[in-house]
C-alpha cells in the first residue's frame, strides 16, 4: 500500500504502486531462482562424494567445471533475498533497496566467471553423459521442489545451469523497470541509475567478448554518429551563469537534448572561421553520465561570492537610465525610421549592462556531476528556474542509460544545430518589452485556495515576480495544516518594477526534519505562472484567475496600481486617527514627540525581526497589515498584543504604509526640491553640510521621527549578514515614501 502521507502527486502515487509491484514480482522470482540453485547444491553432494571412490561418476576436474561458482552464487542471492523480504514486509513510500542491488552487483566478477565458463560447463555435461550412464540418468531427472505445493518438476542439468545466465539478464530488465517507476526525488533514484548503468556495461562487455569470434563487420563511427544525430531532439535551452574553477562567473548558453546536456559559449564577433551566430563547446555530458549527487571522486566546486546589493542596484539604475535615454533619442528623431548612431551606441550599452545584470544577479546553485568525476555549478535567479531545469533533465534521463563520446565532427555539427534550433536568442528582456508593457508600481496578489491535492498535507505558496526578466521571491503564505483543500485567503502588496510575470510555487511543509531524507524536506508539489498584462489589469481592476499546475489549481486574485497612483497622499477624514493624519498632530499625543505607531513597530521589529531575511523588502500579508492599520486608527488597547501575533513582515509593512499615507512626506513638500538639488552637489563636504542643515531645519516632529527611524535602520543594516538588508537596500525601500512630494 502506498503511504499517501509521503506522496505529492497522482503520477508519483502511480509510480510508487508500480515500484512495489516490480519488487514483489522480483522477490517471487528470486525465491524460484534460489530453488534451482538449491537443487544444484543438493545434487552436487552425492556427485562429489563419488569422486574419491573406485567408480566415480565424474572426475574432480569435470565436477569443478560443471559446478563452477555455484556455491558463491547461492550465498550471494540467499543474502539478497533475506535482506529484501523484510523491507517489502514493512513497505513505505521511502523504502530504499538500491543499496541491496549495489551490493549484489558488486559481485559481478562471480557472474563474469560463471558466464565465461558456461559453454565449457555445457560441453563437459554432454561429454560426461556420453561416458557415464549413471551420470546421464541423474542429470535428466533432476527434481525441483515447487514453492507452493508438494509437487516437483523434472528438469535437466543443462536447463538448471542456464538459470544464472538467464537470471542476470532478467535482473538488468528489472532494474530498468524499477528505475522507471522510482520518483526522481526518491532516495533510491541516483543509486539505481548507477547500478543499472554498471549492469548494462557489464552485459555489453560479455556480449562483445562472446561475439568476438564471429568478427562482425564494424559499424563505421560516422554511421553511428549519423544515427545518434538523427534521433537527437532539442528539449530546452537558455542562458545560464556557470561558476568556473577560479570562482568567476561565465555566461553560457546551455542546450538540453534528449541524450546530452551541452554547455556552450556564444562567440562575440565574426571572424575568418565562424559567423556571429556561432558557438564554442565548453563541455557536454551524456545524460546517462549525469548526476545531481556527487561521487567520492567528484571534483570540489569552488565557493562563489554573491554580488553585493549595491552593485546590482547600480547596474539596474544605469540600465534603466540608458533605456530612458534611448526613448528620448527615439522621440527626438521620430520622423526618421532609421536608428541614429547615438541610439545604436545606447542600445549596445544597454545590452552590455543587461548581460552584466544577468551574470551578477543569480545566487541559487544547481550542481551537476559527471560520473567520471568532473563537477559543474550553475547559478539560478529563482527556485522556479532551478526546478524547471532539474525536472527537464531528469525526465530525459528516464530513457538514457548508454554512455558515449562525440567525435570532433559530431560536436561541430551539434553546435551548428544549436544555432538553428535554439529557442532563446536574447539574454534579458529590456530590449524585448517596451516600458508601457511592463508593470511598475504595486501588485496586490491574493492567494485564495487550492484544489486537486492527492492527500492531506501542509501546503504553502511562495510568490516570485520578475524585474526585467530577473526573478525574486517576494512573499510566502502560511502553511495550512493537514488538509486536501487548503484555504489561505492571504493578500500581499508586492512592489514591482519592470514586471511581466508572477510565478507561484506550491510546497508541502515537512512534518519532521530528518537530515538527509529526501521525503522529509519541504517538497515542491507544483508550480505555475500568471502573465501580467498591463492593459488587462487596468481594464478589469481586480482580476481573479485559476492557475493550473498539473493536477492542482490555485485560485488567485491580482490587482495592479501604477506607481504614480500609489504615491498620491490623501489626508484622513478621521481627526483622531493615525493614518493620513499630519505627523505634527499624532506626535503631539506622545510625550516623546514621536508617533506611537513608529515607536511600537520599531520595537517589535527590533525584538524579533532583525534576522528576518528581506525585512522591509518582503511583503507582509495584506489582511494582517489592514488589521494593524485599523487597530492603530481606532486606538485599540490590544494593538501591542496584535503586533506580537502577526507575521513580522506585516509589522514592517504597516510602518511603511504609515509613512506612505502621510499627507505630507517626512522630508516635507517645501524642502523636496532643496533635498534633490543638494544630492546633485559634486563637492562631498558641501553636500554633507547642506544635507545636515536641511535636516536640522525640519519641523521638530519630523526631525525627531527621522532621527529615530535612522537609528533603527542602522541597527537593521548591522545585521545584513543575516537579513540581507544593508543601508543601500533600506534606502531603496524607504526613499520613495520619505522623500516625495504630495502631488
Amino acid at each position: 500500500m502506498v503511504d499517501y502521507q509521503k506522496v505529492r502527486s497522482i503520477a508519483e502515487a502511480e509510480k510508487l504502486r508500480m515500484r512495489k509491484w516490480v519488487l514483489t514480482s522480483l522477490l517471487d522470482n528470486e525465491e524460484a531462482y534460489l530453488q534451482y540453485l538449491n537443487t544444484l547444491l543438493l545434487y552436487m553432494k552425492p556427485l562429489k562424494a563419488t569422486i574419491g571412490t573406485s567408480q566415480p561418476v565424474m572426475s574432480a576436474q569435470d565436477f569443478d567445471t560443471v559446478f563452477f561458482r555455484v556455491n558463491e552464487l547461492h550465498e550471494l542471492h540467499a543474502n539478497f533475498f533475506q535482506k529484501l523480504k523484510p523491507r517489502l514486509d514493512v513497505w513505505s513510500a521511502d523504502t530504499a533497496v538500491g543499496d541491496l542491488f549495489k551490493k549484489l552487483l558488486s559481485k559481478l566478477n562471480l557472474y563474469g566467471d560463471y558466464l565465461n565458463n558456461y559453454k565449457r560447463a555445457q560441453h563437459t555435461v554432454e561429454k560426461c553423459a556420453k561416458e557415464n550412464e549413471q551420470f546421464r540418468h541423474i542429470i535428466e531427472s533432476l527434481k525441483v521442489q515447487s514453492r507452493r505445493s508438494k509437487d516437483s518438476e523434472s528438469i535437466s542439468l543443462i536447463e538448471v545451469l542456464y538459470k544464472p545466465v538467464e537470471r542476470f539478464m532478467r535482473t538488468t530488465l528489472v532494474l530498468q523497470d524499477l528505475l522507471k517507476h522510482t520518483p526522481h526525488r526518491h532516495p533510491d533514484y541516483h543509486t539505481l541509475r548507477q547500478v543499472l548503468k554498471q549492469a548494462q556495461q557489464f552485459l555489453e562487455r560479455i556480449n562483445s567478448a562472446s561475439s568476438s569470434s564471429y568478427k562482425p563487420r564494424r559499424v563505421p563511427s560516422s554511421a553511428a554518429a549519423a544515427a545518434r544525430s538523427a534521433d537527437r531532439e532539442l528539449i530546452k535551452d537558455g542562458f545560464l551563469v556557470e561558476v568556473s574553477n577560479d570562482g568567476s562567473r561565465k555566461l553560457r548558453h546551455c542546450f538540453l537534448y534528449n541524450d546530452l546536456l551541452l554547455c556552450a559559449k556564444q562567440k562575440s564577433a565574426a571572424g575568418v572561421f565562424h559567423s556571429k551566430d556561432s558557438y564554442e563547446c565548453k563541455w557536454y555530458i551524456p545524460l546517462a553520465d549525469l548526476s545531481f549527487q556527487p561521487k567520492e571522486d567528484s571534483e570540489a566546486i569552488p565557493d562563489v561570492q554573491p554580488t553585493s546589493e549595491d552593485d546590482l542596484r547600480d547596474l539596474s539604475n544605469r540600465a534603466q537610465q540608458t533605456k530612458r535615454d534611448i526613448a528620448r533619442e527615439r522621440k527626438a528623431h521620430k520622423s526618421s525610421p532609421a536608428k541614429t548612431r547615438r541610439e545604436e551606441r545606447l542600445r549596445k550599452k544597454l545590452a552590455e549592462l543587461e548581460a552584466r545584470i544577468v551574470l551578477a544577479a543569480p545566487d541559487l546553485p544547481l550542481r551537476i556531476y559527471h560520473m567520471q568525476g568532473k563537477s559543474y555549478m550553475f547559478l539560478m535567479s529563482s527556485d522556479y528556474e532551478r526546478i524547471e531545469w532539474t525536472e527537464a533533465i531528469m525526465k530525459q534521463q528516464e530513457t538514457c542509460f548508454k554512455s558515449f563520446s562525440l567525435a570532433s565532427l559530431e560536436v561541430n555539427a551539434l553546435l551548428s544545430a544549436c544555432v538553428r534550433l535554439r529557442k532563446m536568442n536574447n539574454v534579458g528582456s529590456m530590449h524585448i518589452k517596451e516600458d508601457e508593457d511592463l508593470l511598475s508600481g504595486y501588485l496586490n496578489a491574493t492567494i485564495h485556495s487550492g484544489q486537486g491535492f492527492l492527500h492531506a498535507c501542509n501546503p504553502y505558496c511562495t510568490l516570485e515576480v520578475d524585474s526585467y526578466g530577473q526573478f525574486q521571491t517576494k512573499a510566502k503564505t502560511r502553511p495550512c495544516r493537514d488538509t486536501k483543500l487548503p484555504v489561505w485567503d492571504e493578500e500581499f502588496e508586492l512592489e514591482v518594477d519592470g514586471a511581466q510575470t508572477l510565478r507561484i510555487l506550491c510546497y508541502d511543509r515537512a512534518r519532521e526534519a530528518v537530515a538527509g531524507a529526501s521525503y522529509d524536506d519541504d517538497v515542491l508539489i507544483a508550480k505555475g505562472k500568471v502573465g501580467l498584462v498591463r492593459e488587462s489589469l487596468r481594464t478589469h481592476g481586480e482580476k481573479e484567475v485559476s492557475v493550473l499546475m498539473n493536477e492542482l489549481s490555485i485560485s488567485v486574485s491580482i490587482k495592479f496600481t501604477p506607481r504614480e497612483h500609489s504615491l498620491q497622499r490623501l489626508p484622513s477624514k478621521k481627526s483622531n486617527g493615525v493614518f493620513g493624519v499630519k505627523i505634527g498632530v499624532t506626535a503631539k499625543r506622545e510625550s516623546s514627540g514621536i508617533p506611537s505607531i513608529v515607536r511600537k513597530c520599531v520595537a517589535e521589529v527590533e525584538r524579533r525581526g532583525m534576522g528576518e531575511v528581506g525585512i522591509y523588502r518582503v511583503s507582509g500579508v495584506a489582511s494582517e497589515i489592514q488589521a494593524l492599520k485599523a487597530s492603530f486608527d481606532t486606538n485599540r488597547r490590544d494593538v501591542t498584543m496584535l503586533l506580537g501575533e502577526v507575521d513580522i513582515n506585516a509589522v514592517a509593512g504597516v510602518l511603511k504604509l504609515y509613512f506612505r499615507e502621510l499627507p505630507e512626506p517626512l522630508f516635507t513638500d517645501s524642502r523636496y526640491s532643496d533635498f534633490v538639488s543638494s544630492s546633485s552637489l559634486t563637492d562631498p563636504d558641501v553636500k554633507l553640510r547642506t544635507m545636515k542643515q536641511l535636516i536640522n531645519d525640519l519641523p521638530p516632529p519630523n526631525y525627531r521621527t527621522l532621527h529615530f527611524i535612522r537609528e533603527h535602520l542602522i541597527k537593521v543594516s548591522q545585521n545584513d549578514s543575516n537579513n540581507k538588508m544593508n543601508l543601500h537596500n533600506l534606502a531603496t525601500v524607504f526613499g520613495p515614501t520619505l522623500l516625495r512630494p504630495a502631488e
